[in-house]
């Protein structure tokens, strides 16, 4: 699988067109590259990182939480 790293607008200028005056939202303004978020690898990259670090903010408050009842019990339970 290959990824094209140019940009339609690349094509456009060689056809005579120069598409001044027009920005292209999506080359993420660095000559033609393609902006990340339309890349499926760094969308699924990013999902699960965002996920990963949920997990891990809600893993920060969530074992605190249940360790407390054993530091105030007398005797742990059997």
């Amino acid at each position: 699988m290959t990824i094209s790293l140019t940009n339609d607008a690349n094509e456009a200028n060689d056809a005579g067109d120069t598409g001044e005056g027009t920005k292209d939202s999506g080359t993420g303004g660095s000559g033609g590259r393609p902006a990340l978020w339309r890349l499926a690898d760094f969308r699924r990259f990013w999902i699960g990182d965002t996920v990963s670090q949920a997990g891990t903010a809600v893993t920060l408050l969530a074992l605190p939480l249940l360790l407390s009842p054993l530091r105030t019990a007398r005797e742990l339970p059997r």
